[in-house]
């Protein structure tokens, strides 16, 4: 897992970016609210346990474990948030997210 690159990440938050790609699927972006999501935990390691549980991070976990870096991805994951939290004594993070509004024809039935 070190040192690997990472392929960059699509900006679904950017209308901007959005508005082309729905236009070409037959939609157009009406409206984008900007927003962000309150994430708490007692810790950064609680937080982590907890959303093992998650079914994306259950297929995630199992290739991870194969692959024999479940550890160190554990590991990293508490250093980010730990270092992301707005609170000492628990783990309080603020994720932003764009919520898009789309409007378009449905294909006939």
């Amino acid at each position: 897992m070190s040192g690997a690159r990472q392929a960059p990440r699509f900006a679904w938050s950017d209308p901007a970016v959005l508005a082309p790609i729905a236009a070409a699927a037959g939609l157009s972006l009406q409206e984008t609210t900007v927003c962000r999501l309150p994430i708490r935990a007692a810790s950064a390691e609680s937080y982590v346990e907890r959303n093992r549980a998650h079914p994306m991070a259950m297929e995630g976990e199992e290739l991870a474990r194969q692959a024999g870096v479940l550890e160190e991805i554990h590991e990293a994951q508490i250093a980010i948030l730990r270092e992301a939290s707005e609170a000492q004594d628990e783990l309080r993070i603020h994720s932003p997210y764009a919520v898009h509004r789309l409007s378009g024809s449905s294909p006939a039935m």
